[in-house]
């Protein structure tokens, strides 16, 4: 059974990987405020897929473990992001209020790997972008991550705030996503 949970995880990291290296010519994110959160220093721009829809809760009208893979690079860093946003359920003409999730970020320097960071999620808000009958087409969503733990020294202390916002399409086979990560480090 682990044997299959592992071989899961790993195409799933694969598919999230490849799908991430593919164009993107959707709308630019949007940088949205998270509770008046400003900017950090250190800014990575990604570009990646919804991995899932997550799972919906009835019961608590909650999406847990929406799920999006999102690879960055420029000239001698390459990066990795996973964020799973919990989310209440979508109410017409309302943003979306996040109420929880985790994300990693792994950063390659020069084709070595730097480490890793991880964390979990402390706010944000999904804007819905509708069509002239109500369907949802696109959204934008700010997310507050903080900093919880690390492999290898980055210089970035537990605890330390950052925001992601980015726009992603809906209602397509394979959601592709592009958005700012922003950590102070």
């Amino acid at each position: 059974m682990k044997r299959i949970i592992y071989i899961f995880a790993l195409v799933l990291a694969l598919t999230g990987g490849a799908m991430a290296q593919k164009s993107f010519d959707a709308q630019e994110s949007k940088e949205i405020s998270v509770d008046g959160f400003a900017p950090a220093q250190n800014i990575f721009i990604l570009g990646g897929v919804e991995t899932t829809k997550g799972t919906y809760d009835a019961i608590d009208e909650k999406f847990w473990s929406n799920t999006f893979s999102l690879n960055g690079k420029d000239d001698s860093t390459a990066t990795h992001f996973t964020i799973s946003i919990d989310h209440l359920q979508p109410k017409p003409g309302q943003n979306t209020e996040i109420v929880g999730g985790n994300w990693t970020f792994a950063v390659f320097k020069s084709g070595t790997y730097a480490g890793t960071l991880f964390g979990d999620i402390i706010g944000g808000f999904i804007s819905w972008e509708t069509d002239k009958t109500g369907n949802p087409v696109s959204r934008y969503t700010a997310v507050k991550v903080r900093v919880l733990g690390r492999t290898n020294d980055f210089g970035v202390e537990e605890g330390t705030v950052g925001s992601f916002t980015f726009y992603s399409e809906v209602g397509v086979k394979m959601p592709q996503a592009k958005g700012t990560l922003n950590l102070m480090y």
